[in-house]
């Protein structure tokens, strides 16, 4: 089938089967099924219905009660009484206020609205009937390695993780599904470890390769790949905030990418994950610290700082230490702290003066709310390829430019014959009742031109008005001028260079004489200029769009002008009346400083660039009369006037200035440093940074092993103590997340939260061998590749146990059956498949058209976006940047998603779409959704569409020589597997019947080939191409290409 349904879906369904999940996921293999569980059926009822009132936050606890600690639950009360007596009904006075009749007394009170289901109270009643067995929360237990459980099928496990999910399996009468098929097994492999799809080659050597090892020469391969670190990067830069933006409403880019880099080469490396983490939370720290030490702290140089005027530093300083503090229980302790802000967790044993303990930690840093530094030097990246690139470009433009020159003497041939009768169209205008509602004044100078002075508001709008005698008005000119009253001459009033923006040109017209009439609103039809600064081109001042403009940085000091043409013409028989309203919103005092109008009745556009007078006395000397000044000056000025030397002109000085940019730019990265006077720090009452309440010094949770005393107490000793073997969280948390990864789920479904409002493991015995395994290996695993001893943390051993496993191997597929006990697949009875990430459905749209460009590391690059989305949600002031887009040149359009610049007020749109986060805050796991506007992102997206057009050059030019064979390769590049017989048919079909359409509207196809910057063979049949581009485009998204299963 070409399209596969990936799960069942939708509320309903999900409602229908949430019990059933429910009751066998919360099953213990290993207990009594005979006994209440205390970890797994009591504690989730206590922490969801009674902690708010009766939990840790001291504030919020009513009558004295506390429930979330064992020795609080059986105390006795000022009553008397106590909440519970082991195995005495009776006396238990939480048995009584949960099955009263009486409003007042019943708990949970009505007025919550959480009521016990009747088999809640029942199980509460027999766990204290059984003795109220009291556990302390399984996530704060050291993990133990426990012994193996047994399995009836002893042929089906490869490794020990298997021994565990086949024991529930056959504990809930379930079996295994059978292994995937080979082309299925080395696509998911490449995509879960690298992020990128195997080629056909890669996937015919696997399949031709018979030995017991073939599978595992695949695993190690990949391991070894430069691309494995990239793919493993990515879920610890959601973790880690990284973004290349500072946040908040402002915005800057910043210069964070060596941190990025760091976590790539890390992962490529196989960095122990204790080394990994002490290098990141205190690197700074560590005994003669080098450079990339210090780049690791990047981590928490992460968080957002305010580029505002007026923010108060502090205030912005301690809302980035509460960020860190966040994310470190989050990232390390799967733990949520941020209520502890305000006041004791309601649900976890967390006080508000242990969150300040460990606030102390992070508030000694030399980094301020309102700034970015501290900052270091780093390397600069290779750049050669990029100015190798800028050359050969620039080397074809000079000559399409040599050959445009060449054309010239002919095209000013046929000007001359159109202009010379009438050289200047234009008329202009005398300007009256000049308003400027920022406050500036008007003078009129002698060539009807109007100067501004005086105040320069941040915001201005012009107002003019005017009278012609055209009774039919077809475009108008804007002059900007120079003149030595403006700052650098101008044109414009910006203090700095003399640049404008003029954001809207808005005209109104009316009868000149006769009976009044309310001015009519005259819309623009084109706009062109002499001259338009990158991103402000001349038809943005014209386009109603108020956060775009026109520009002519860095052409300053000089005359420029833009014509604008009228939709319909202006026509009165006795004259119009004319206004003009010249709107700058920008800001930051970017005003035009001296300006000039005019008008024409002229139709023929080729005659509207303006000719000066001197032009017009040498067009009336005959050709052969003309000295070779003349002809000189003559040829200069049709030379500038040429819309195909303008445009090649100005690709070439854009490229020039890119080629100067990278040459020229030092590269730095934030880190973390320490002051030598440490702050004190203090509880915050209700988490208000002005309030300060009791002083408190560095520690941790009493609820987890305490820290040494004979070590300072600083970001260095509590990176040591979340990696100490005795520490519940760490590596259970980490293990997790890779289980994730790679099934889609974590073994705890809360990734980020392992408290006591988290969901319960689904395989506990599971999840603390692996912990254990992941501390200290004991299971050897030989390596076809580079054997490397193994090493505690080792975060490549784990990797491989999991894709190794017959676990993971299963074939995705699945029956009613499976379906009616497991529909969310949690006790792994199939193989894992879910819709990819973003950054890896364009990754693998690159890979698979062959654009990708697979260098790694590096600065961040900027793929193409839709125009001028920066300038509708951005804060609109190009002095400082951030107003647009800079979409890259050449190579660096088809980099893996990864180095794509992260904005945090504005997420790349594709991967906004499919649940990227914005990188605000720190983020354990990606929601998954499925919406229409994913469908039609896929389809239509600048660079995925592009991808379909180069995709289709690859078919027709390596596919072979009839559409089957062709829809054969196409379909392995993109699913790793040949078609059927019926989905190789309907596709053959599908292009037939484009060409068909294609062949009938050959413009068409014209049109849509014509996507995207990358080079298009000039061989190849224009309606062919297009055929093969729609079809490439459907291959593309498929259910199966866009799902890892």
């Amino acid at each position: 089938m070409l399209y596969r349904i990936a799960s069942l879906s939708g509320c309903l369904q999900a409602a229908l089967l949430a019990g059933v999940y429910l009751a066998t996921s919360l099953t213990s293999s290993s207990a009594d099924p005979a006994k209440v569980d205390f970890s797994r059926e009591i504690q989730p009822i206590l922490s969801e219905h009674c902690f708010a009132c009766h939990g840790p936050d001291e504030t919020k606890r009513k009558g004295g009660l506390r429930l979330d600690v064992q020795e609080g639950a059986f105390k006795e009360l000022k009553s008397g009484s106590r909440a519970l007596v082991a195995g005495d009904l009776k006396n238990s006075a939480l048995v009584e206020r949960i099955t009263s009749a009486d409003e007042e007394e019943l708990m949970p009170p009505t007025k919550h609205n959480k009521p016990l289901k009747p088999e809640q109270i029942a199980l509460l009643k027999k766990w204290v009937q059984e003795g109220a067995q009291w556990k302390k929360h399984w996530a704060f237990i050291t993990p133990e390695r426990v012994k193996l459980p047994e399995v009836k099928n002893r042929k089906w496990p490869r490794n020990p993780i298997d021994n565990f999910i086949l024991a529930r399996l056959e504990k809930e009468q379930m079996s295994p599904s059978s292994e995937a098929d080979r082309a299925t097994l080395i696509r998911r492999l490449s995509l879960d470890i690298t992020g990128l799809p195997p080629s056909i080659a890669e996937v015919d050597a696997f399949l031709n390769d018979r030995s017991p090892q073939a599978y595992e020469k695949v695993v190690d391969r990949l391991l070894a790949s430069k691309h494995c670190g990239e793919n493993f990067a990515r879920g610890w830069l959601d973790l880690a905030r990284y973004a290349d933006s500072n946040g908040y409403q402002v915005d800057l880019a910043r210069s964070m990418w060596a941190y990025r880099e760091w976590v790539i080469n890390a992962f490529n490396k196989n960095m122990p994950f204790d080394q990994f983490t002490i290098e990141q939370l205190a690197g700074d720290l560590l005994p003669n610290a080098t450079l990339e030490q210090k780049i690791a702290t990047g981590f928490h140089r992460n968080t957002k700082s305010n580029d505002e005027g007026g923010g108060d530093d502090e205030e912005y300083r301690t809302k980035a230490i509460k960020d860190r503090v966040a994310t470190t229980a989050t990232t390390w302790m799967g733990l949520t702290m941020m209520c502890a802000e305000c006041h004791s967790h309601k649900y976890d044993p967390i006080s508000q003066e242990e969150y300040y303990s460990l606030y102390s930690f992070f508030n000694n840093t030399a980094d301020r709310g309102n700034g970015t530094e501290p900052s270091m030097p780093v390397p600069a990246p290779l750049v050669q390829p990029r100015i190798d690139y800028l050359h050969s470009r620039l080397g074809k433009l000079k000559q399409d430019l040599a050959e445009a020159e060449r054309n010239l003497p002919k095209e000013q041939q046929a000007w001359e014959k159109k202009v010379s009768a009438q050289p200047n169209v234009w008329v202009t205008l005398d300007l009256t009742n000049l308003i400027s509602t920022g406050g500036a004044t008007f003078t009129n100078l002698p060539d009807g031109s109007i100067l501004a002075t005086g105040v320069n508001s941040m915001y201005d709008t012009y107002q003019i008005e005017t009278e012609t005698g055209l009774k039919n008005i077809t475009a108008i000119m804007l002059e900007v001028l120079p003149d030595p009253s403006l700052p650098k001459n101008g044109p414009g009033r910006w203090g700095q260079t003399g640049n404008f923006i003029l954001d809207e040109l808005g005209m109104t017209a009316s009868p000149k004489s006769g009976d009044a009439i309310a001015p009519t609103t005259i819309a623009f039809g084109k706009a062109y200029a002499d001259w338009e600064q990158q991103y402000y081109r001349a038809e943005h001042a014209v386009d109603r769009n108020p956060k775009t403009g026109w520009a002519i940085g860095p052409k300053f000091g000089q005359r420029h002008f833009l014509v604008a043409e009228l939709k319909e013409p202006v026509r009165f028989d006795s004259g119009a009346k004319l206004g003009f309203r010249f709107d700058s919103y920008h800001g930051n005092n970017h005003t035009i400083g001296r300006l000039r109008l005019s008008v024409t009745s002229e139709t023929d556009p080729s005659k509207l660039w303006p000719v000066t007078p001197q032009v017009g006395e040498l067009l009336a000397v005959p050709a052969p009369q003309r000295t070779p000044e003349q002809q000189r000056q003559l040829a200069a000025d049709y030379r500038a006037a040429s819309p195909v030397i303008r445009r090649l002109e100005r690709e070439i000085f854009r490229l020039n200035e890119r080629e100067t940019e990278l040459a020229g730019t030092k590269f730095t990265t934030l880190v973390m440093k320490e002051r030598d006077e440490p702050r004190q720090t203090f509880v915050q009452v209700r988490g208000n940074f002005l309030e300060k309440g009791k002083e408190v010094k560095p520690g941790t949770l009493a609820v987890l092993p305490p820290m040494p005393n004979d070590q300072p107490a600083n970001r260095l000793a509590l990176a040591r103590w979340f990696v100490r073997s005795d520490n519940p969280l760490t590596a259970r948390v980490t293990v997790n997340r890779f289980w994730d990864h790679f099934f889609g789920t974590g073994i705890v479904k809360t990734s980020e939260d392992f408290g006591k409002q988290g969901e319960l493991p689904s395989h506990p015995e599971l999840l603390d061998w692996l912990a254990c395994e992941f501390m200290q290996p004991t299971l050897t695993q030989s390596s076809t590749i580079n054997p490397q001893p193994l090493h505690a943390w080792d975060v490549k051993h784990i990797v491989k146990l999991i894709v190794m496993s017959a676990t993971y191997r299963q074939s995705a597929g699945t029956d009613d059956k499976r379906l009616e006990k497991d529909v969310y697949n949690r006790l792994l009875a199939r193989g894992p498949r879910f819709r990819m990430d973003p950054e890896m459905i364009r990754d693998q749209a690159l890979a698979v058209s062959g654009l990708l460009n697979p260098e790694v590391g590096g600065p961040s690059v900027f793929p193409e976006q839709v125009p001028n989305l920066w300038k509708e949600l951005g804060f609109l002031r190009p002095e400082i940047g951030m107003d647009e887009w800079p979409t890259s040149d050449g190579p660096d359009l088809y980099r893996r998603a990864i180095y794509t610049f992260w904005r945090r007020v504005c997420t790349y749109p594709t991967f906004a779409t499919f649940d990227a986060p914005s990188r605000d805050v720190c983020i354990a796991r990606r929601p998954r959704s499925n919406t229409p506007l994913q469908a039609l992102a896929a389809l239509n997206e600048p660079t995925l569409l592009e991808a379909s057009r180069v995709l289709a050059q690859r078919i027709l030019l390596q596919g072979g020589g009839d559409p089957g064979q062709q829809i054969d390769y196409a379909f392995r590049l993109c699913t790793s597997r040949p078609p059927t017989k019926l989905e190789r048919q309907r596709l053959v079909n599908l292009y037939e019947q484009q060409l068909r359409g294609f062949e009938r509207d050959s413009s068409s196809a014209e049109a849509l080939v014509n996507h995207g910057a990358a080079g298009r063979p000039g061989n190849l049949d224009v309606r062919k191409l297009a055929a093969w581009m729609m079809v490439a485009n459907v291959l593309l998204n498929l259910d199966e290409t866009l799902t890892k299963g």
